[in-house]
């Protein structure tokens, strides 16, 4: 996998087939260009990924999980602990909400969380559109007051678009598609991965218990370096 995936991968292009059906979901973005266009965008991309950068995101990150839980918290105690809670559909939500607390558009995670739409591949393009588009230019707006620095991928996706030098430039078709790319990968394969996981643990106690025994020990080292 990791000779096919990685270390080889320009030697094994996607099919026209794959092609056509991925771009009906997200453009021509960094999920389906190959050769030296993907290894371009994924140069421009990669500060975005940064360890000091994610981590910077993590507060954000457990407000939202936090507000999730709480509303599980509400529901099974409104059914005596008997509710059955679908994990996927509330965790695509959260996701979403995730990416765009990540990027301070808090219209995003509202705009994208009624999920029938999502189901629909045209429907999804047009809305993602609609989105990535909204969030282009609100992006644009924070760069044009200030923010040029910022390492967020929006932030980062802007500066590209408005760059001259053609080895680090998006145009803007390029930008949407990155968007949109973000947009459906960001959040389906983390909601997916996520909900795969509780259900593995859902089956395995043990590994429950083993788990919040780390957390919490983790969050007590954490407390006595003063860090959150």
């Amino acid at each position: 996998m990791q000779y096919f995936f990685n270390t080889s991968g320009y030697n094994y292009p996607k099919t026209k087939q794959a092609k056509v059906i991925a771009s009906l979901i997200t453009g021509n973005g960094l999920a389906l260009v190959d050769g030296e266009v993907h290894s371009r965008q994924r140069r421009i991309m990669i500060p975005a990924f940064h360890f000091s950068t994610l981590r910077a995101f993590l507060p954000r990150f457990q407000f939202v999980a936090q507000k999730t839980t709480d509303k599980w918290d509400g529901i099974l105690q409104k059914w005596d602990g008997k509710a059955v809670i679908e994990m996927t559909s509330w965790l695509t939500k959260t996701t979403l909400d995730v990416m765009g607390e990540s990027k301070s558009y808090s219209y995003f995670g509202k705009a994208m969380s009624n999920t029938q739409q999502l189901k629909r591949i045209r429907g999804y393009m047009k809305e993602a559109r609609k989105v990535a588009r909204h969030i282009i230019e609100t992006a644009s707006k924070d760069h044009n007051q200030g923010r040029e620095g910022a390492k967020d991928i929006m932030s980062i996706l802007i500066r590209a678009n408005l760059s001259e030098n053609p080895k680090t430039q998006l145009d803007d078709e390029s930008l949407m598609s990155q968007m949109t790319t973000f947009i459906f990968a960001g959040h389906d394969s983390t909601a997916a991965t996520t909900s795969w996981a509780l259900y593995h643990l859902a089956h395995h106690p043990e590994a429950q218990t083993r788990l919040r025994n780390k957390i919490r020990q983790t969050k007590m080292i954490a407390a006595a370096r003063g860090t959150p």
